[in-house]
């Protein structure tokens, strides 16, 4: 089960972190999911907004988990990071 949750109520469809323990840190799933939600509401004509939260009080989101991403070097976590992680924050960013 990923840690970001997609609900669609009418026109808004609301992206929700939801790993606080490690204070919403992205795992590769995450970044995943967040890229499967981003298609289907593109796909949705309905939706007019998008709402981007977070569980916990401590913290929005502290970037990537970076002992979820495996066995990878650090050069090669950045690249990877960088590649991907941008690529699904542009789509989001398109919406």
């Amino acid at each position: 089960m990923s840690a970001l949750h997609l609900h669609i109520r009418g026109p808004i469809a609301e992206l929700r972190l939801d790993n606080p323990a490690k204070l919403n840190a992205f795992t590769t799933g995450m970044l995943q999911s967040l890229d499967q939600h981003c298609a289907a509401i593109d796909r949705n004509p309905d939706i007019r907004c998008v709402i981007v939260s977070a569980e916990g009080d401590r913290a929005f989101c502290t970037g990537a988990d970076i002992n979820a991403w495996g066995d990878l070097t650090p050069a090669e976590f950045a690249r990877a990071w960088v590649r991907e992680g941008h690529r699904v924050f542009d789509r989001l960013a398109r919406l």
